[in-house]
């Protein structure tokens, strides 16, 4: 890369660490077949979208922010028995995810690649081919660093995305030795779509790559859509644009087709977005000149980008006092509608605050419902409903003073949403517009993370309690006085990463299975030593019996926290466990072993040092 080129590190890094799941964007349409540029601006040349870059990165307002920041799977074959899928937020949505199935094959995403792995019926379990960086048709002249993020299984087609880098060797001189060092350029992000008719035989039918580090990706149907993010770059006073790569031919994205929010003051990304038809191997792309943005919310009808827009000095410091100044922080909402490939900004509003992640957002009709976090010292909780213009026609304030959101759940009309600072309260909120409302409220020690729907009158909330994970089965058929009707609380040194990743979490109530994965750290007498194991805690879930263990299958021996469980999912009556390199099935029954397989030979990653004596 140009060494003269540079970023607005600063800001990104800031906004990276201190706002995860805060902070997001827009989205417009590249070859719009409608005005759209009422809701964003667009560029007339490439001096005046530079001239806006640099008139934004003047504006040196604090940035804080809070810490914490079913598809067409047709592979199967007629004899194929029911498999579990992807746990999703919006049913029909499919989400990006390192394990899918099919019912006959798991794919599986590791560092080598994607694993083709036949897994019924389990006596035939075996594998099949791997799809790695050769196979990509990632047609360029210097080495290649391949990240593969995940995969989507849809209409016979393996659609495998990844991130990747080029770069370079380079050579100089420093007191007459010569100090080698790798130069990259990227990254990008990349779709690529394998026919899947002779899995042993993966064919690949389109590759097609856009600039940027991965956001997020969905397929809807037969389409794929990945939003991935670049720094803005300036070399000679010009701003480099994003790029495109389709079948190894690379080109700019012409500035008239990039799109821009005027009040943005902090513009030092461009968020790109690729659409794929997996089915006719066709594509679109556009790009947003924002901030930096993070959560990303898509209903069967449209996507939703939030962009933070921050105001003012959040925190102030006076001797040894803290005061916090009047929040003004807003997130501007942006609607984009789409059929297809064809896409259409064509709506935004504000709300008050900031958002904790997508389960923040739900479309419901012509409404959207947001829930948000104001303050971060003396905090409370909002809730808006939007109308179809994005305009605010009711909200509820001031909820859960001293207390941010934690997690939240829209199900029909009602919210259940999770504060926390010293306990737990779960309340539930009638959505009914134009005036939502509290109608209950349970507390409890602890808090939840992540809540799920289990049926119309049942709600399950997975976190934390006085340091342990905890798992909660809650009543809420009386809306106005919900009940803990069972928990599970893990012992010492127990942790799950379903706390924070719901993909993680596999619930079947018509089977009564709920499986999650836990870390457990077993320590020796003299505490010198411990073996880390990783295990799969299989319960029994119902509305009339609660949560009870079922049994463990533990990947046993002294595994790094590295191997562990990464996914659970079931395929007729067996339960198949995957870790970084093996695969285990268990029937659902007794949870006895029934096979194995090792689908990919661990390598430390680069980041985990052994010294060896």
């Amino acid at each position: 890369m140009d060494p003269l080129k540079k970023a607005c590190a600063g800001l990104v890094i800031a906004a990276t660490m201190i706002s995860s799941g805060l902070v997001a964007l827009v989205w417009t349409q590249t070859n719009q077949t409608s005005d759209d540029t009422a809701v964003l601006g667009s560029f007339s040349s490439k001096y005046e979208l530079s001239r806006f870059v640099k008139d934004a990165w003047r504006y040196q307002g604090s940035l804080y922010g809070d810490p914490r920041g079913e598809s067409d799977l047709s592979l199967i074959s007629k004899d194929a028995p029911s498999y579990s899928r992807t746990n999703v937020q919006v049913a029909g949505v499919d989400e990006l995810d390192i394990v899918k199935t099919d019912g006959e094959y798991i794919y599986v995403t590791s560092n080598g690649g994607v694993s083709v792995v036949r897994a019924y019926p389990p006596d035939q379990l075996a594998n099949i081919t791997l799809i790695n960086q050769s196979k990509l048709g990632m047609n360029s002249d210097k080495p290649l660093s391949v990240s593969f993020e995940g995969v989507f299984v849809v209409s016979g087609k393996l659609v495998v995305i990844t991130s990747w880098w080029e770069y370079s060797q380079v050579y100089t001189l420093k007191a007459d030795n010569a100090v080698s060092y790798r130069q990259f350029d990227g990254p990008w992000t990349s779709v690529s779509v394998f026919d899947m008719t002779d899995p042993s035989e993966p064919k690949l039918e389109l590759s097609a790559s856009i600039s940027g580090w991965r956001l997020a990706a969905r397929l809807i149907d037969q389409t794929v859509y990945v939003i991935a993010q670049s720094s803005v770059l300036i070399a000679e006073n010009m701003t480099a644009l994003p790029e495109v790569i389709i079948g190894g031919a690379r080109e700019e994205i012409p500035v008239s087709e990039i799109r821009y929010d005027p009040e943005m003051k902090d513009a030092c990304t461009f968020t790109n977005f690729l659409a794929v038809d997996v089915t006719e191997k066709t594509e679109k792309h556009m790009s947003v000149l924002s901030g930096y943005s993070s959560t990303v919310y898509v209903s069967m009808n449209a996507i939703y980008f939030t962009v933070q827009k921050w105001q003012g000095v959040l925190m102030s410091f006076d001797s040894r006092e803290v005061a916090e100044d009047a929040d003004t922080t807003r997130t501007t909402i942006y609607r984009i509608t789409f059929d297809g490939l064809t896409m259409t900004a064509s709506a935004r509003g504000d709300v008050r605050g900031w958002l904790l992640n997508q389960f923040s957002m739900d479309e419901n009709g012509q409404y959207l419902r947001v829930a948000t976090t104001t303050g971060w010292i003396n905090a409370s909780s909002s809730v808006y409903i939007l109308d179809s213009d994005l305009q605010t026609i009711g909200a509820l304030k001031g909820i859960a003073p001293d207390e941010r959101i934690y997690s939240s759940r829209f199900v029909g009309d009602t919210l259940y949403l999770v504060t926390f600072r010293q306990v737990d309260p779960l309340f539930v909120i009638d959505l009914s517009p134009p005036n939502p409302k509290v109608v209950g409220e349970l507390t409890m020690p602890g808090f939840s993370t992540y809540l799920h729907p289990v049926d119309q009158n049942h709600v399950l909330g997975i976190g934390s309690e006085n340091g342990k994970a905890k798992i909660s089965l809650f009543d809420v058929s009386d809306r106005s006085n919900p009940v803990e009707q069972s928990k599970w609380i893990l012992t010492d040194y127990q942790r799950s990463s379903a706390v924070w990743d719901h993909k993680e979490v596999l619930v079947d109530l018509e089977r009564n299975l709920l499986v999650i994965p836990i870390l457990a750290q077993n320590w020796s007498n003299d505490y010198l030593s411990s073996r880390t194991i990783n295990a799969a805690f299989v319960f029994n879930l119902s509305v009339e019996d609660g949560i009870q263990l079922r049994g463990v299958v533990e990947f046993g021996g002294n595994l790094s926290y590295y191997s562990g469980l990464r996914r659970s999912l079931y395929i007729g009556d067996y339960l198949y466990t995957i870790s970084s390199s093996t695969i285990k099935v268990n029937l659902l029954t007794d949870l006895s072993d029934v096979a194995s397989i090792t689908y990919y030979e661990q390598s430390m990653p680069y980041y985990y040092y052994h010294e060896v004596r």
